[in-house]
């Protein structure tokens, strides 16, 4: 193509470029390496290693994957139990494919949601480089913005309820207040207004709705759906009873 005078961009040297920038460091640690993505001990982990990484290591990993191997500090549960070998974030396989997240059309360009869970951060990979690029210096610099919507804020009790709804024969009950007055409620207002055409493509419903059609696919049986290590409180008590972490709940020293 180039022989042909098409000027040709590499994604991945593009990222690499875009995660020079502190906005996108965190928006990448917000987005890709999140706790519900790696997990509570690895999220804090993974922010302080792409602060401080070279940039296109951190490309490098983002699309090609981390795996149990590559972390050498213990970073929580899921590594604790993996094998060397286990992905700790999946790669993205198809994102050579460029033509599928992302299509430019003359002045235009979409960005496309991919249907596989596998593909779904090559949207958000391109969505990092693009906004970076053609957000104003002034709109962006030590800016810190809330990504999400509005509509999509809720409270856990108010997440149960809507898992309720969607899982027949669900049962919710919840025990009385502990006194625990902390709000967890932000505001995403300045996303919208500041970086025009930023649009949330998933919804807490739609999540919900596809984790039952995963649990119906692949029959999860109830002794794994409850066991300890996906229970918070469970896994805690069994850390614990074998020495693992203390009463402060610090990794013990080996």
């Amino acid at each position: 193509m180039r022989e042909r005078g098409v000027e040709v961009y590499h994604a991945e040297h593009l990222l690499a470029e875009a995660i020079v920038k502190p906005e996108v460091k965190d928006w990448a640690c917000d987005h890709i390496l999140n706790e519900r993505e790696v997990g509570i001990a690895a999220a804090h982990r993974a922010r302080e290693w792409v602060q401080t990484a070279d940039p296109t290591l951190v490309a490098e990993f983002l699309i090609g994957g981390i795996t149990r191997a590559d972390v050498a500090r213990n970073v929580g549960l899921e590594w604790e139990s993996a094998d060397p070998t286990s992905m700790l974030l999946p790669p993205l396989p198809n994102f050579l494919f460029q033509r599928d997240p992302s299509c430019w059309i003359y002045d235009g360009v979409t960005l496309n949601p991919m249907t596989k869970p596998a593909r779904m951060p090559e949207t958000m990979i391109c969505e990092a480089i693009y906004r970076c690029l053609v957000a104003s210096e002034e709109a962006i610099s030590g800016r810190i913005f809330n990504v999400g919507r509005n509509s999509d804020n809720f409270r856990v009790r108010e997440i149960a309820e809507l898992i309720a709804e969607e899982f027949p024969g669900c049962k919710l009950s919840s025990g009385a207040a502990s006194g625990d007055n902390r709000s967890y409620r932000v505001n995403f207002d300045r996303i919208q207004r500041e970086l025009p055409g930023f649009e949330c493509h998933h919804s807490a419903r739609g999540g919900i709705q596809e984790l039952r059609r995963l649990f119906e696919r692949i029959q999860m049986p109830a002794d794994l759906y409850q066991f300890r290590a996906f229970t918070r409180l469970k896994q805690l008590n069994y850390l614990q009873a074998t020495h693992q972490i203390d009463q402060e709940f610090f990794w013990s020293t080996w």
